[in-house]
């Protein structure tokens, strides 16, 4: 049996091994040892570190894991550690360096006060922007946003597969991806069905920048990136994905996205919602968890198969089906324009 203590103090100390993460991949410890073993005073100097201190660090991430300190002195990297490199095909070096840095760790200061008062969202007021206006300002955390989601996206796509199969996605010929980014999990479902061609709505920056994740997978031809504003308008099409959209917003948001979608959308046309649904008391789930972070980043929240389908009805659609992954926690809640 687990000592109760010794689990809570895991919990209590959290946060210092995931800090102590984030300073190795800030400074880009892991780079520095993934082709040989390497000394603290090679790495420092290769990276102009002090070189007590690093052997500290170094020693720290050898204790979590991340890296194995040999008696010789040197150290070499864990399988653990690689998945913090920029290389990496699964890297989660983004989403280390956006969810513990300095803005976002902020935030977490106000999660005692919203409790007491029914607020949310301390973005704008640490920050001077919302969240999704802050990358305009923000060059570096722009870079360190767009990394991170790229990153969220490698790990999510797999599940999206899974949910969205040939029958799922039956008499589909165009996808719009609603704010889908660089267009990774919709190139890979374009991978997945050589039938399908697909949009992805996005801010006009994005738009610019886009093309080289479908042109790496092959489906520049059957992929377009379309500039706009999901809360203005969307492009029509016969089915409409929305990853990690709807659960940023508070309801009265995520209805006008949804009725802007039923809008432009055929009769019968599926709106797939790929998010981290929360299950019933009792089940342990890492929406429970993200729902907080939600909550003192956003105006959203996560939410359960019936609140999504509250959204819908409130929209004008109809609730349609649960589509999990047997492997990961997001799944699909679909709905359909009547």
């Amino acid at each position: 049996m687990s000592d109760p203590t010794d689990e809570v103090m895991r919990m209590i100390f959290g946060r210092w091994r995931s800090q102590i993460l984030y300073a190795g991949v800030k400074l880009g410890t892991f780079e520095a040892v993934t082709g040989e073993e390497r000394t603290a005073d090679e790495v420092a100097e290769e990276l102009e570190l002090d070189p007590a201190n690093t052997y500290r660090l170094m020693r720290a991430l050898g204790s979590l894991g991340l890296l194995d300190e040999r008696g010789d002195g040197q150290f070499r990297i864990t399988e653990k550690g690689r998945v913090l490199t920029r290389e990496h095909p699964q890297s989660l070096r983004g989403v280390a360096l956006l969810e513990e840095s300095p803005e976002h760790y902020a935030l977490w200061t106000h999660l005692p006060e919203f409790i007491r008062t029914g607020e949310q969202d301390a973005f704008e007021e640490e920050h001077g922007y919302k969240l999704f206006e802050y990358p305009e300002a923000d060059a570096e955390y722009s870079r360190v946003f767009d990394e991170a989601m790229t990153s969220y996206s490698r790990v999510e796509t797999k599940a999206v597969l899974e949910a969205l199969d040939e029958e799922t996605l039956a008499g589909v010929d165009h996808l719009c991806d609603v704010a889908g980014g660089y267009g990774y999990l919709l190139a890979h479902l374009l991978q997945e069905h050589p039938n399908l061609t697909g949009e992805v709505l996005e801010m006009p920056k994005v738009v610019e920048e886009a093309g080289q994740i479908p042109g790496e997978l092959g489906v520049a031809d059957r992929i377009r990136f379309t500039a706009g504003n999901m809360f203005e308008a969307v492009p029509e099409a016969d089915a409409y994905l929305m990853k990690h959209i709807l659960h940023d917003w508070n309801d009265a948001e995520c209805v006008e996205i949804l009725e802007n979608i039923r809008e432009a959308a055929p009769h019968g046309a599926p709106v797939f919602v790929a998010e981290l649904v929360v299950p019933g008391p009792r089940t342990p789930h890492f929406a429970k968890l993200f729902d907080i972070h939600m909550m003192v980043a956003t105006t959203g929240r996560e939410r359960t198969v019936e609140e999504y389908g509250e959204l819908f009805r409130r929209a004008g659609l109809e609730p349609a089906g649960h589509h999990r992954s047997e492997s990961l926690p997001m799944s699909v809640v679909e709905g359909r324009v009547g």
